[in-house]
């Protein structure tokens, strides 16, 4: 995607850099031909269980540059959600929504420096998001069986 400012961005938007956005499975991408600034798991690790979900996590570190984030955002359960939150995210497809607890601790065998946010008011209905920026990936963890084996 070509880096095209909108007129209604102003002039805080730069036309020097250039952006590119990818859609597609972290773990086919070749880390020795492309890292990343930032890479964007929404919806995605409560589909997983926590093999796959650390596997996902490791591809990822391995296309981050020096300063990149991981940026995750799930479904989440939390001893302060609403009842209604609850429910929904309970009937959600992805089989392995967590509690926040272990969503970090599925990170942290990645990543040196995991920050958490749970959040009630992103979604006009009542639903409770799990945001996740992970950064500095740990030595070694990113080759997948060294991740799983860190668990």
């Amino acid at each position: 995607m070509s880096s095209t400012i909108s007129p209604r961005c102003g002039t805080s938007a730069s036309t020097t850099t250039s952006t590119t956005f990818v859609q597609m499975d972290v773990r086919a991408l070749n880390p020795r031909a492309k890292r990343f600034d930032i890479v964007l798991a929404q919806g995605v690790l409560h589909h997983f269980d926590d093999q796959e979900a650390t596997d996902l996590l490791a591809a990822a570190g391995r296309l981050l540059t020096d300063e990149g984030r991981l940026i995750t955002v799930d479904p989440v359960f939390d001893p302060a959600q609403s009842l209604i939150a609850r429910v929904l995210i309970a009937n959600d497809r992805g089989k392995h929504v967590r509690q926040a607890a272990a969503y970090e601790h599925l990170a942290n065998a990645v990543f040196r420096q995991v920050r958490t946010h749970v959040r009630h008011d992103i979604m006009r209905v009542p639903y409770t998001h799990m945001i996740m920026e992970c950064s500095t990936p740990l030595q070694g963890a990113t080759s997948g069986t060294r991740a799983a084996q860190r668990r």
